[in-house]
């Protein structure tokens, strides 16, 4: 794993995290029903949150990033 992907893993994590949990809550406030229905129903509908964060921020600029040259302004090369 290059240090642009483990750079972009860990941004892609923090805001997955806070998706998912805004999805969770947001989620959990609007749905209707007993609380164990409103409580299934917000986790996957986090879970489909955090793994489309995921994807987009993680995995996609990961790849994107190590695939190209290295510039200065990457994780984990020297300052000029």
């Amino acid at each position: 794993m290059t240090e642009q992907m483990k750079a972009a893993t860990i941004r892609g994590l923090y805001g997955a995290l806070w998706t998912a949990g805004s999805i969770f809550f947001v989620t959990l406030q609007m749905a209707s029903g007993d609380r164990s229905a409103r409580l299934e129903e917000s986790a996957i509908a986090a879970a489909a949150g955090f793994c489309a964060y995921m994807v987009s921020r993680g995995i996609a600029e990961g790849l994107i990033d190590s695939n190209r040259g290295p510039t200065p302004a990457d994780v984990g090369q020297p300052r000029r």
